[in-house]
């Protein structure tokens, strides 16, 4: 997970290599395809114990992690990624149906830099990986 591992989109910005912690799978599959529409490379999970897996595995720049999945909260599993030194810099976002200002809390807590509130406001979520894009440098 490097900066030369980013590659632009066609604005220009840093596509991003992301996972998609998501239970829902219509939600994930419609939440990846528009995402690859804007040029990140996306793999889906649907557990905690997946996601570990995965992150481990292709190490992506950012997780969108739903804080409510079957096997463990998603605080939980932004604490086993920052337990583990391989995944440590990756950028956490929560994109959660839970608004409240303790679920905020909590997940600030856990680790993630921002939390998104399900149905996500797509040019928010492109606004926050933008963002994050800006920090890479793209290759040519």
């Amino acid at each position: 997970m490097s900066k030369e591992d980013s590659v632009p989109d066609a604005a220009g910005h840093a596509a991003l290599h992301v996972l998609l912690v998501e239970d829902d799978e219509l939600v994930a599959f419609s939440l990846a395809a528009l995402l690859r529409r804007q040029g990140h490379r996306v793999d889906v999970t649907h557990s905690g114990a997946a996601a570990l897996a995965a992150a481990a595995a292709c190490r992506p720049h950012v997780a969108l992690v739903d804080l409510g999945l079957p096997d463990m909260d998603g605080c939980e599993l932004a604490e086993r990624f920052r337990g583990l030194p391989a995944l440590r810099e990756i950028t956490l976002v929560a994109l959660t149906g839970w608004s409240d200002d303790e679920s905020r809390r909590l997940a600030e807590a856990a680790g993630f830099s921002c939390h998104l509130v399900k149905p996500v406001d797509f040019e928010a979520l492109n606004g926050v990986l933008r963002s994050i894009a800006g920090s890479f440098q793209p290759i040519c």
